[in-house]
């Protein structure tokens, strides 16, 4: 083989690596496509090739080295075009890396030069400033400069813009439009000649959450539908298990209990940490309670309890953190003392995460957090403290326009005070779901105002615990001692047939069972 040969050989070599590289990186196989362009001599390396290795690290969240080769890529530069791109992506990662005035002057030099750039240049580089917008606040400059950057677009910007749109409108709490972006971006997608895998999975996700917390049945078939013709891959496993998590809610919505089952036991096959299978187990126990299986329920409670301990929560994200909340919501009833254990954690873990979540403005941790307090406070007893705690959480749920979480806390605070306004979450939830599986639950057995046959004694106790006191201030009252008080308390705990505070305090209210009901006469 003469040397012209080996050259070309050589030549083509390198082509089918820098091909291999892009296909990876569609396809969200970003550690491959990072081994595809490394395989490339560092002599031999184009500024394309220090261009997709940024994109690649901007897309793992590594802002530090990808800055650093976009910096490299903008050096050797060969043309405008590229120029132009490398400060964008250079730009971009300053401002993810926290280093905004950098980011502002490296995004000054290349709208310096874009207006010699082509227009899809110009484009990308309106996308990556109106992403710096968004994430600092500034909604309406990120929307000017979407609108303003659609102008010059192909379909594989197109999809990132219209994607950002409906981040905007997200922001803006405003889902049904949210959720027409979200649609038109996947089209874009869908049409342009490089389909990103993990852009269109995104979008199906995001489409999910809509579909279910807004309850907007005809959006969730579509997203079945979606779903379910998805090529999803290993690089796209969160958002699988999130969109299958959501399918679930959906299927609930819908009353179909047996699809909820199977995609409940879908998403524990799917997890792809711990703490994400700490959330399917969690859903899946809850599921199966709701049954009438409390065996079963037990198993996967003591599952999602194991993982939430083989968890770091130090490093674990904003959707990991969710675990933690979830848990301790359906666990409480049965296990107060693992579910208050996992609400520390949660609350100690908001603080590590703190910047990202006022980065995000992400309310909706918080309306987790009250819930599971409300939920654990209930099942220790104090429904004072449960009752402000749903009430936090409900109007963080009913402010934000996420119906079916509002209709679930709702049917709590209905509970412990039926004169309170939550019925109305609940029927606007059922408008638009009447076989949601909540459904059963909002309407109460009409009060009987009887009282189980209790001794004059527990007559008394009894008197005491619906007016919320603690067993010593019970004996204190009586002149009893707190192990006779607490003996009395289980005697009435059987004749009521339940078996904590919370639950006798819940059937008192639900059935109008009163102090005055219980006077010894």
């Amino acid at each position: 083989m003469n040397l012209e040969t080996q050259r070309a050989s050589h030549g083509h070599a390198l082509s089918a690596q820098r091909t291999e590289a892009l296909q990876a990186y569609l396809e969200a196989d970003y550690q491959r496509a990072l081994d595809r362009l490394r395989a490339v001599p560092e002599g031999k390396r184009w500024t394309e090739d220090h261009i997709l290795e940024a994109r690649i690290l901007l897309r793992l969240g590594d802002a530090a080295r990808s800055g650093t080769v976009a910096a490299v890529a903008q050096d050797t530069a060969a043309s405008v075009d590229e120029r132009v791109l490398a400060r964008a992506l250079l730009a971009a990662a300053l401002d993810r890396d926290g280093r905004s005035g950098h980011a502002a002057a490296a995004f000054r030099e290349a709208r310096a030069e874009a207006p010699k750039a082509h227009r899809t240049i110009r484009a990308e580089l309106g996308y990556f400033e109106a992403v710096s917008s968004w994430s600092s606040g500034d909604l309406a400059r990120a929307g000017r400069l979407v609108e303003s950057a659609l102008k010059d677009a192909d379909d594989v910007v197109r999809a990132l813009l219209l994607q950002l749109r409906g981040w905007i409108e997200i922001r803006r709490e405003r889902y049904t439009q949210a959720a027409e972006h979200f649609d038109a971006a996947l089209c874009a997608s869908q049409r342009s000649r490089y389909r990103d895998v993990r852009l269109e999975a995104r979008l199906i996700h995001a489409l999910s959450v809509i579909a279910t917390e807004t309850i907007d049945v005809p959006l969730a078939s579509r997203v079945d539908e979606l779903a379910t013709a998805f090529s999803w891959n290993d690089g796209v496993a969160r958002e699988r298990f999130n969109t299958t998590t959501c399918r679930r809610f959906a299927a609930l919505l819908r009353g179909e209990m047996q699809e909820a089952y199977r995609l409940g036991l879908l998403a524990i096959e799917l997890a792809p940490t711990a703490a994400f299978s700490a959330i399917a187990h969690t859903n899946h126990a809850a599921l199966l309670r709701f049954v009438g299986d409390n065996f079963s329920s037990r198993y996967h409670f003591g599952i999602a309890r194991r993982r939430i301990a083989e968890t770091h929560w130090s490093v674990a994200d904003v959707e990991e953190h969710v675990a933690l909340a979830n848990y301790a919501i359906e666990a409480a009833p049965a296990d107060p003392a693992s579910a208050a254990q996992a609400l520390t954690i949660y609350r100690s873990v908001s603080a590590f995460l703190k910047r990202d979540l006022a980065l995000e403005r992400d309310r909706r941790t918080e309306g987790f957090g009250d819930f599971a307090e409300g939920r654990v406070a209930e099942a220790l007893g104090d429904a004072e403290r449960a009752l402000d705690s749903y009430d936090r959480s409900l109007r963080c749920w009913s402010a934000l326009g996420y119906r079916m979480r509002a209709a679930i806390v709702a049917l709590d605070v209905a509970r412990l005070s039926p004169d309170h306004r939550s019925p109305r979450e609940t029927a606007a939830a059922l408008e638009r779901a009447p076989h949601a599986w909540f459904a059963k639950y909002t309407t109460a057995p009409p009060p009987s105002g009887r009282v189980p046959h209790l001794t004059k004694a527990q007559r008394r106790v009894f008197s005491h615990l619906l007016a919320g006191k603690a067993s010593k201030e019970i004996a204190r009252a009586l002149g009893r001692s707190d192990y006779t008080i607490r003996n009395q308390t289980k005697c009435i705990f059987r004749a009521f047939d339940v078996r904590s505070r919370a639950a006798l305090l819940v059937r008192c209210q639900r059935e109008g069972i009163t102090a005055d009901d219980a006077d010894d006469g």
